[in-house]
């Protein structure tokens, strides 16, 4: 009985330890993860200039549409890749554009 609970608290500080080295790794394992979910979640940038449409920061087959302010789907592409150019020809006026589920307001003059 003697040698047991010598036992049990020989190996309780030692199981104690082995589990915080344990949850630390698993802690900094998770952590870096989180940190690079929320690099690839970073909002696509939107950018219209003489007729080129640039995104950038936008995922690989993202979905890139333009519509008129009634709501007409003038432009539709799929992104191939990160940073990618356009080249739309639109009549004066407002647009927006939705990239994934990121939506922004164009002016083309």
């Amino acid at each position: 009985m003697r040698n047991l609970i010598l036992t049990i608290l020989i190996m309780l500080p030692l199981s104690i330890f082995a589990e915080g080295s344990f949850m630390d790794s698993f802690s900094e394992n998770f952590s870096e993860e989180a940190e690079m979910e929320m690099e690839q979640f970073e909002e696509p940038t939107i950018t219209f200039l003489n007729s080129k449409l640039t995104i950038e920061n936008a995922r690989v087959n993202s979905i890139v549409e333009i519509y008129s302010l009634v709501g007409n789907r003038v432009f539709s592409d799929v992104m191939v890749e990160t940073k990618q150019y356009f080249i739309v020809d639109l009549p004066k006026g407002y647009y927006f554009v939705k990239v994934g589920n990121t939506t922004r307001k164009i002016s083309v003059k």
